[in-house]
């Protein structure tokens, strides 16, 4: 762990501040770590994978983990599928949408929505292939039913107020846990902190 990196990537509509809690605990658990910021909304999204490699390259030598909420989640699998970058070394997704997000579906049904999903809504309503298992990845999930999701009619139970428990689910990956929280809260979370440590360190999640 001594000289490894973390790279906090948030989701839509956020800017980074939102994980401050998150790094702050992963700095305690020995790890030097950043905050990566992109326009999740406004910007390109062929621009914002390229930025993250930019980004990555600038930050101090070593072996550097990604840790990514909802979207960004999302950011790392298209960054990472372009060729492993050689120093990353493992990825912690928090309520990403792996299978495609059935909110963004709906919304983007609309003309409202479709302008407040702006460049992410095609990342989002995409079905992705399977993880192919290069670099371990843990994916960290919620089942406390609150949050903007609500607002959808028939989003799929059990869910964390966004993103339906099932959309988390990705073939290929190393561990997959389960915590009672939303989605916002795996953000804010001392036992998603805990289970992003373990993972980090082991490759393996914790079984209470």
């Amino acid at each position: 762990m001594a000289g490894e990196n973390v790279i906090l990537i948030h989701g839509i509509w956020m800017n980074g501040l939102e994980m401050a809690l998150l790094q702050r605990r992963l700095g305690r658990a020995g790890y030097r770590v950043y905050r990566f910021r992109y326009p999740s909304v406004f910007g390109s999204w062929a621009v914002n994978v390229a930025a993250l490699d930019s980004f990555i390259r600038t930050i101090p030598v070593g072996r550097t983990h990604l840790v990514a909420h909802s979207l960004g989640g999302l950011l790392v699998r298209d960054f990472l599928a372009q060729g492993t970058h050689l120093s990353v070394g493992r990825v912690v997704t928090l309520g990403t949408p792996h299978r495609g997000s059935g909110l963004a579906s709906w919304l983007a049904g609309w003309g409202v929505g479709r302008r407040v999903l702006g460049g992410a809504r095609e990342s989002l309503c995409h079905v992705r292939a399977g993880w192919d298992g290069q670099i371990d990845l843990g994916v960290v999930a919620g089942d406390f039913s609150f949050g903007v999701g609500l607002l959808m009619p028939g989003l799929e139970r059990p869910n964390d107020g966004t993103v339906a428990l099932a959309e988390t689910a990705l073939e290929g990956a190393a561990d997959h846990c389960v915590l009672h929280t939303s989605h916002f809260g795996l953000l804010f979370s001392a036992r998603a902190a805990a289970q992003t440590v373990a993972f980090l360190r082991e490759g393996r999640f914790t079984r209470d």
